[in-house]
């Protein structure tokens, strides 16, 4: 054996023991390096306009069949849209909806910010991945499961909205009143919630229509009694939903010796 091939057949029986002993997290840093940059192909269905934004983009894009997952995607439906993810357990991200795709430790978590999921039968590929399917940081183990939170600002609820706040028309502006709208208009997203659900829950098919409270504010800024004076929409679980808002809204350094009857008109338009 000469020297050349005594020094070939060395520095091979160096590297096969460097890949011996180097730790099985350097093979996985390489394959989930790989896999990190191609993305999960597992979007088996798109129904309608589905969005994602990645956690480095600073818009959303179109989502279709070709498009992948990689850790920090956020997938938002809207009123007429759904997406099924193809994972282990395969699961339908129903309308309205949105959740947060993570890769830790291994690990894909499907963490569901808010709206429905529709889990299927377990896939029959061995190749499938999996995913923990959770909200709230607890695992989903039901196989459909309904969150009762929202994002008005992510929510598109196809031109339906509640009409800006403000006094009826012709009625005098004084300084306790205008106060008084000041502090419901910071309100509006929690009843823009209550527009969501009922626009949810009747599929989009909803009208423009007013709902009037009748607010009896006592001097430390709490609305002690309000009541609906009359309504266009007639949905029991949308008055509630605005009723339950109203309970929380506190007036503070309202200039007021005695209690106060307002009324607040809340109109919808289409």
């Amino acid at each position: 054996m000469n020297k050349k091939t005594v020094l070939s057949f060395t520095a091979l029986l160096i590297l096969a023991g460097l890949l011996f002993f180097l730790p099985n997290s350097f093979f996985d840093q390489i394959f989930t390096s790989h896999e990190q940059e191609q993305g999960l192909d597992i979007i088996h269905d798109v129904f309608g306009k589905v969005e994602k934004k990645g956690i480095k983009s600073a818009s959303r894009a179109t989502v279709s069949t070709q498009s992948r997952i990689q850790s920090g995607d956020t997938f938002y439906t809207h009123a007429d849209s759904k997406i099924l993810f193809d994972f282990s357990t395969p699961f339908w991200l129903m309308p309205f909806s949105k959740v947060e795709f993570v890769k830790e430790d291994g690990q894909w978590l499907a963490n569901l910010v808010y709206g429905d999921i529709k889990k299927l039968p377990d896939s029959s590929k061995k190749e499938a991945p999996h995913a923990q399917i959770q909200y709230a940081s607890s695992p989903i183990t039901t196989d459909t499961f309904s969150s009762y939170e929202f994002d008005p600002i992510d929510i598109d609820v196809g031109g339906a909205a509640l009409k800006e706040f403000s006094p009826e028309d012709g009625v005098p502006q004084n300084m306790i009143e205008k106060q008084i709208f000041q502090t419901l208009g910071l309100h509006k997203n929690f009843f823009q919630g209550c527009l969501i659900k009922y626009y949810k829950k009747n599929q989009g098919q909803v009208s423009s229509g007013e709902t009037v409270f009748e607010l009896t504010i006592d001097v430390t800024g709490t609305i002690e009694k309000s009541h609906i004076v009359r309504s266009d929409i007639d949905d029991e679980d949308y008055k509630k939903c605005l009723s339950k808002v109203l309970e929380r809204v506190r007036f503070r350094n309202l200039p007021l010796k005695e209690p106060l009857i307002a009324l607040f008109p809340l109109q919808v338009e289409i």
